[in-house]
């Protein structure tokens, strides 16, 4: 059986996004290394386990397609942590809503979205 280990994430700014990740989501460091080219990098764990990897050298420019659309994140205060987020820096994309996934059975949710220190698009999630 598979499970999610971790996720890659380049960004331009490095020190503002690790500080993002730990300070807004809570992510503790696993560890911290520079990678064979030269680019520093750190693994953050989540709480179930699942890593962001954040490496140095990634670049401004967005994605034209970019084949993963988002990252979601478990939370358990979506409003607090949207909050968080965009005092910190992000940029709001998604107003905190509850809504009822239509599916079968239906979900109940509720999530934020934002863009985070790297572009990266964020989602903050909770069941309801």
């Amino acid at each position: 059986m598979s499970k999610f280990h971790h996720i890659g994430l380049s960004v331009k700014d490095f020190e503002k996004t690790v500080q993002f990740y730990k300070e807004v989501l809570g992510l503790k460091e696993r560890c911290a290394f520079t990678t064979g080219d030269g680019r520093n990098a750190t693994m953050l764990w989540l709480a179930d386990g699942g890593i962001i990897e954040i490496f140095s050298g990634g670049t401004d420019a967005d994605e034209v397609k970019p084949r993963w659309g988002h990252l979601a994140i478990g939370v358990d205060d979506v409003q607090g942590t949207f909050k968080k987020a965009v005092e910190f820096g992000a940029k709001p994309a998604i107003e905190p809503t509850k809504m009822a996934i239509p599916s079968d059975p239906p979900l109940n949710v509720e999530l934020a979205f934002v863009y985070g220190m790297g572009g990266e698009y964020l989602e903050f999630f909770k069941e309801v």
